[in-house]
């Protein structure tokens, strides 16, 4: 990180999307590491970033953007802040959709994985009837996705869990147990 910097301060046109974007890495490292609160500083310093880069040229830096606004809700969710990690999702959602309307099927499995970020948000906030509709939306990404390549097949079992999960809330218990065998055979096939 240092060096990326120390390179940012000599030259910030050049890499201050490199370093957001090892920020953004970085952030997410930090919490598969289990230290989700270090990472939170490092991951809302990325979205600081893109967003002063995307006022400038919208286009270019909305995706990184909108990637490093879903892990920086991940992040806050992780950490109990679920009201912030529920307003990354819907920035990063919104992100996405922008990008979906300039560039038709190029961003939808990170747009599906913003729905499934913002429906786990929903869900623990108690608005599972708003949660559930974004999973289902989510999965029916993956599961196009998933018929072209078998990449995005456990993003699609995360995503039937998320509806799983939902329904279960929801008191739907014998629909969640359906859609979590179908999660289940997923991960077995």
């Amino acid at each position: 990180m240092t060096i990326y910097r120390e390179l940012t301060a000599a030259y910030p046109d050049r890499y201050r999307a490199d370093l957001a974007g090892a920020l953004s890495d970085l952030g997410l490292r930090l919490t598969a590491l289990g230290t989700p609160s270090a990472a939170l500083p490092v991951s809302r310093e990325a979205v600081r970033i893109y967003s002063e880069l995307a006022a400038t040229d919208r286009f270019r830096y909305l995706p990184g953007l909108a990637n490093s606004l879903i892990y920086e809700g991940t992040i806050l969710a992780q950490t109990g802040r679920m009201s912030a990690a529920l307003a990354s999702h819907e920035q990063a959602v919104s992100h996405y959709e922008e990008l979906a309307e300039t560039h038709p099927g190029r961003y939808q499995p990170e747009r599906a994985s913003a729905l499934t970020g913002l429906a786990g948000d929903l869900a623990y906030l108690g608005r599972q009837a708003e949660a559930l509709p974004l999973a289902e939306q989510a999965v029916d990404i993956y599961r196009d996705f998933a018929r072209q390549t078998n990449r995005f097949t456990p993003q699609l079992a995360a995503s039937l869990d998320t509806v799983a999960n939902i329904l279960t809330m929801l008191g739907r218990s014998t629909e969640a147990t359906t859609i979590s065998t179908q999660a289940a055979d997923l991960r077995s096939s």
